[in-house]
This record gives C-alpha cells, structure tokens and sequence, in this order.
C-alpha cells in the first residue's frame, strides 16, 4: 500500500503537506502512510482512494 499512495500522489504532483491537508490529516500522519509504519484507518482509506479517484478492493 505505502509505495502505491506515494506513487499515486507524486503522479499527481503534489506534496504531502497538500494531500495531507485536502485529507484533515497531518503531513507526519501521511508520511506513517506512506512508510508502512502506521495502519490506515479504513475511513482515512476512503477519504484518499476518493481524492485520487481509486477504487479499494
């Protein structure tokens, strides 16, 4: 997951701090995404797979 939410945000030539904002989560909070280091939470999920036009199987 973490590699496909950076490569997904940096297609769309944003920064962190941006998606991160448009998402009400913090940039260190995508970050955690981003890395593997925290679970996203199934709501924060949907509010990404919704912003960057994804479907979550």
């Amino acid at each position: 997951m973490k590699s496909r939410i950076k490569e997904l945000r940096e297609n769309r030539r944003l920064i962190q701090e941006i998606l991160a904002s448009e998402l009400n989560i913090t940039q260190q909070s995508l970050s955690k995404y981003e890395r593997d280091i925290t679970t996203i939470k199934i709501d924060i999920l949907k509010r990404i797979a919704k912003y960057l036009q994804r479907i979550i199987c």
